[in-house]
C-alpha cells in the first residue's frame, strides 16, 4: 500500500469568484465543451492545457496554441509538456490557475492484471482466454493529439514537441509481437510491469465531465447605465445633427401623422415631435448596432456579451429590439433583471446575454457611460467651438465730470434718432444737425465737437430698430433649467404684452444672461456652470444674436452698461484712423435699437465721455416741451419733415433753423480765433464741409419741389459759409 499525491487546481476569474478542481488522473481544460472543464469566454482555446498525474509527477501539455499561456514570469512554448510543482501560477487568457497540494489517498499498487492472473493459476480449472490480456495501441505523441476540432493554430505551429514529455515514459523496452496464442506467466507479468505507451487523445475525451462555469444575466444596473447612455445619444443626434442635415424637413410631415394615430393610447399627450424623433433614434441605433456587432453599442462598451453564434445573437438582438417597442411601457416585463434574470423579451428570443468582465463593467459605468449622458451638454460645444473663446467686456459707470467743468442740464427728444434725452452735459460741448439724401435713403445724424479741439468731429447716428427680445423667447424655451436660474424673466418675457415693463428683478436677471452670452470664456465654464446650469444652447444663441447684432471681431473689446431704464452693449472697432463703435440699448419696455458711432482714433479721448454720457441718459423717444426754443433735435426733425411730407418750410422753422447754424459757426469762430494760425485751415474746412452737406440736402429736395422758404435757407447757409470762411467777425457780432 502506498499513498497517492492529488493536486488542486485554484482557478481564479476576474469577476466571479474562485473554482477549484482536483486532478486525480488527466483534466483537460479549454473552451470547448468536450474538455473536462469547460471555461467560455475568457481567450481560451477549444482544447487550451492537459493536466496528468503519473508516478506522483504533475505535467502540463500547452496547446493554447495563439492564446498565450505563462507559468510565472515564463511564457509556454506550444506543444510542449512542462513538469508543474505545488505552489506554481500559471495564467491562461484571463484567468489565473494556481498549483495546489491536494488530500493523500491510499491505494493498493498491485495492478489488477497480477491479483487476476495470480487468482487463475490457483485454479486448475480456470483457462484463460487470451482476449482478455490487456494490449495498448502504439501510434506516434503526434498521431495520438491530432484532433481535427482543435486545429485552429497556425501551421507552423502544428508540429508538436515531446522531448520533455518522452523524459517522463520509460521507453526502454518495446512491445514484442506474440507468435502464438498461448502466453506464459513469464510474459504476462513482463506485459503487466512494463510501461505502456500513453494515448492522450483518449485520455482527455475519457471520463468527459463537461463542467463549465454559469453564465449570470447583466443585472439592473447595466441594463439601467446602457439604457439612458442610448438615449443621450439618441437625444444628441436629434437635437444636434438633424437641423444639421435637414432631417427634420422630411420626417415631421410623417411623425404628425404618427400621432394623430397614436392618440388613443394612454399618456399620448406627452408623445411630441422630440419624443418620438428621440424614441425612433432609438430603435434605429439599437437595430442598427445589432446588426452590425451583434449585440446594442452600449451593452457592447459596458461588457455585456451574447454566447450565441454570430448570425444567432444578431437576428435574436433584432428580435429583442422589435419586442421591447411593446414591453418597453410596461416595466413589469424587465423586473427579472434586478435579480440578474432574463427579461421577457430575451426569454421569447432565447437570447443568453451576460457580463464576463469586471474590467469593461467599471470602465462602462465610471468612464463611456458618463460621456454618452453627458452627449447633449459637451456636444453643443464641440460642435459650436469657435464661439467658446474669452472676450474682453468691459462694465461702464456711469459718466461723471470734473467739479470745475460747467454743465447744463438739457433735455432732447429726437424722433429720427429714436431716444429721449435728459441730462447734464458740459457747456464746450457742441452739436451739430447733419442730414444727407442719397438715392434710396436719407441718412440723419448728430455730429458732436468739442470746443477744446475743434477737429474733433464724432459722428452719431441711428441705424435701425431690431426685435432682439422675441429671438431669446425660444431660446430660453431651449435651456430647461431657465426657470431655475432666471425665474423672472423666464415668466415676464413669455406673458409680456405690449406696453409692458420687465420688472427690475427680471430686467437684472436679463443683464446677467446678456453679460454670460458675451464671453463665453473657456476657462469661465465652471462659473458658467453654477450660474446658469448646463444646457448652454440659450448661451450660444444669443451669443450668435449678439455676434450678428453688433459685428464682432475677432480681438474686438465690449462695453456694457445697464442702469433702471436701459441696457447698453458696445462693440469698439479700432483701426489706424478711426475708431467705430456699435450700440445695441435695450429698454424696460423691451425696445431694442441699434446705433453706430465714428470718432477719429486721435480725437476719441476728448468725445468718448460726451458720446456716453448721451446713451445713458437717453431713454426711447416721446414727445416733450424744451425749455430752449430750438436745439439741435427740433432743427434735425425739422429738416428731414421736408422729405417725409413733401411740405415746405413755416416762417418760425426757417428763422429757427437758420439761428441754431449761425450760433453754432459763431461759437465755432469764436473759439478758433484762439487757436494757431496753422490749424485755422484745417478748422475751417471741417465747419464749411458738413453746412454744406446740409445745403446740399436743400438743393436735392428743390430739383422736384418749388419750396419757397427752403430755398430762402439754403441761399441764407451759403452767405453764412461765406462771412465764416472770410472770418467776418462783424458778420457775427464778434468783437475782436
Amino acid at each position: 500500500m502506498s499513498k497517492k499525491i492529488n493536486y488542486e487546481l485554484d482557478i481564479r476569474f476576474p469577476d466571479q469568484s474562485p473554482h477549484r478542481e482536483i486532478i486525480t488522473n488527466k483534466l483537460s481544460l479549454g473552451s470547448s465543451s468536450k474538455c473536462d472543464l469547460c471555461i467560455e469566454d475568457y481567450n481560451l482555446s477549444p482544447l487550451h492545457l492537459s493536466f496528468r498525474t503519473h508516478n506522483g509527477i504533475l505535467s502540463l501539455h500547452n496547446l493554447g496554441g495563439t492564446n498565450t499561456t505563462t507559468l510565472g514570469a515564463q511564457e509556454l512554448l506550444h506543444g510542449k509538456m512542462y513538469i508543474l510543482n505545488i505552489g506554481d501560477n500559471l495564467k491562461a487568457g484571463d484567468i489565473e490557475i494556481l498549483i495546489r497540494e491536494g488530500e493523500f489517498i491510499e491505494e493498493d499498487d498491485t495492478p489488477d492484471e497480477l491479483k487476476e492472473l495470480f487468482e487463475e493459476a490457483t485454479d486448475p480449472n480456470v483457462v484463460i482466454p487470451t482476449e482478455d490480456l490487456i494490449s495498448y495501441d502504439e501510434a506516434s505523441p503526434s498521431e495520438l493529439l491530432h484532433d481535427e476540432e482543435y486545429e485552429d493554430e497556425p501551421e507552423g505551429e502544428k508540429q508538436f514537441n515531446f522531448q520533455d514529455a518522452n523524459e517522463l515514459i520509460d521507453d526502454d523496452e518495446e512491445y514484442e509481437e506474440e507468435e502464438s496464442d498461448n502466453k506464459s506467466i513469464v510474459q504476462k507479468l513482463t506485459n503487466i510491469f512494463k510501461s505502456p505507451k500513453i494515448d492522450i487523445q483518449k485520455d482527455i475525451i475519457k471520463n468527459n465531465k463537461n463542467i463549465s462555469i454559469t453564465k449570470v444575466a447583466p443585472g439592473f444596473f447595466l441594463r439601467f447605465f446602457s439604457f439612458i447612455s442610448l438615449t443621450a445619444l439618441s437625444y444628441t443626434i436629434v437635437d444636434q445633427l438633424f437641423p444639421i442635415l435637414e432631417v427634420d424637413t422630411h420626417i415631421d410631415s410623417h411623425l404628425i401623422e404618427l400621432q394623430k394615430l397614436l392618440t388613443e393610447i394612454p399618456y399620448s399627450k406627452y408623445l411630441n415631435l422630440t419624443v418620438l424623433k428621440v424614441a425612433l433614434t432609438y430603435l434605429v441605433l439599437d437595430i442598427f448596432t445589432t446588426l452590425l456587432i451583434g449585440q446594442s453599442l452600449t451593452y457592447s462598451l459596458l461588457g455585456i456579451r451574447n454566447a450565441d453564434g454570430a448570425i444567432a445573437k444578431r437576428i435574436k438582438g433584432v428580435i429583442r429590439s422589435l419586442i421591447g417597442i411593446v414591453t418597453a411601457p410596461f416595466l413589469i416585463f424587465d423586473l427579472p433583471c434586478i435579480i440578474k434574470k432574463r427579461t421577457l423579451k430575451e426569454f421569447i428570443s432565447r437570447s443568453n446575454l451576460h457580463a464576463p468582465s469586471r474590467i469593461l463593467q467599471f470602465l462602462g459605468i465610471f468612464i463611456i457611460t458618463p460621456l454618452l449622458i453627458l452627449s447633449p451638454l459637451y456636444t453643443p460645444i464641440l460642435i459650436n467651438l469657435e464661439k467658446f473663446k474669452a472676450t474682453e467686456v468691459v462694465e461702464q459707470r456711469p459718466v461723471s465730470f470734473s467739479k470745475n467743468q460747467k454743465l447744463i442740464a438739457k433735455e432732447w427728444s429726437s424722433a429720427n434718432l429714436k431716444l429721449n434725452f435728459k441730462g447734464n452735459v458740459s457747456e464746450r460741448l457742441l452739436v451739430l444737425p447733419s442730414v444727407k439724401a442719397t438715392k434710396n435713403s436719407l441718412k440723419s445724424s448728430i455730429k458732436i465737437n468739442s470746443i477744446k479741439n475743434l477737429n474733433s468731429w464724432t459722428n452719431v447716428s441711428y441705424l435701425n430698430e431690431v426685435d432682439f427680445i422675441n429671438s431669446i423667447r425660444p431660446l430660453l424655451a431651449l435651456n430647461p433649467m431657465s426657470s431655475i436660474h432666471y425665474p423672472e424673466l423666464s415668466s415676464e418675457i413669455h406673458t409680456e404684452k405690449d406696453g409692458d415693463k420687465l420688472s427690475t428683478l427680471a430686467f437684472n436677471q436679463l443683464f446677467l444672461l446678456l453679460k454670460r452670452s458675451i464671453n463665453l470664456d473657456p476657462l469661465l465654464f465652471q462659473d458658467i456652470f453654477l450660474n446658469h446650469g448646463p444646457f448652454l444652447k440659450d448661451l450660444i444663441g444669443i451669443n450668435k444674436l449678439l455676434t450678428e447684432n453688433l459685428n464682432i471681431q475677432e480681438n474686438d473689446s465690449l462695453t456694457v452698461f445697464k442702469n433702471n431704464d436701459k441696457i447698453l452693449i458696445g462693440n469698439t472697432n479700432r483701426t489706424t484712423k478711426t475708431i467705430r463703435t456699435k450700440y445695441l440699448i435695450i429698454t424696460r419696455n423691451l425696445v431694442s435699437t441699434n446705433f453706430r458711432v465714428s470718432t477719429p482714433k486721435k480725437y476719441f479721448k476728448y468725445t468718448s465721455k460726451m458720446v456716453e454720457n448721451l446713451f445713458q441718459n437717453s431713454t426711447a423717444y416721446k414727445i416733450t416741451k424744451s425749455s430752449e426754443k430750438f436745439n439741435w433735435a427740433n432743427t434735425l426733425d425739422t429738416l428731414t419733415s421736408i422729405t417725409e411730407t413733401k411740405k415746405d418750410l413755416e416762417d418760425s422753422e426757417l428763422s429757427h433753423i437758420y439761428e441754431y447754424y449761425f450760433e453754432f459757426t459763431r461759437k465755432y469762430l469764436a473759439e478758433m480765433a484762439n487757436q494757431k494760425e496753422e490749424d485755422k485751415t484745417v478748422f475751417k474746412k471741417s465747419l464749411i464741409s458738413e453746412i454744406e452737406n446740409i445745403t446740399d440736402y436743400l438743393e436735392s429736395t428743390l430739383e422736384f419741389n418749388e419750396f419757397q422758404k427752403v430755398s430762402e435757407l439754403n441761399v441764407s447757409l451759403k452767405r453764412l459759409i461765406e462771412k465764416f470762411e472770410g472770418e467776418d467777425l462783424e458778420f457775427f457780432s464778434i468783437n475782436e
